[in-house]
């Protein structure tokens, strides 16, 4: 499946995690940094870190 239906199908996801996973993916496109994203979530860095490794296991991509 393309990447882009993957991004489409967490961003309308019900699940709640997908949403997060959306969230997550969508603050880190806008430029934030791990810890930006988790004050804007209310969340923690590692928190973000998690949910990042997550996305990227699901995208089949390497971490930067």
């Amino acid at each position: 499946m393309p990447i882009k239906d993957k991004i489409w199908l967490l961003a309308h996801s019900k699940d709640k995690e997908d949403r997060r996973e959306w969230a997550v993916l969508y603050w880190k496109y806008q430029g934030y940094t791990h810890r930006k994203v988790g004050e804007t979530l209310f969340k923690g860095k590692d928190w973000v870190q998690r949910y990042m490794t997550r996305i990227y296991k699901r995208f089949d991509a390497p971490p930067i």
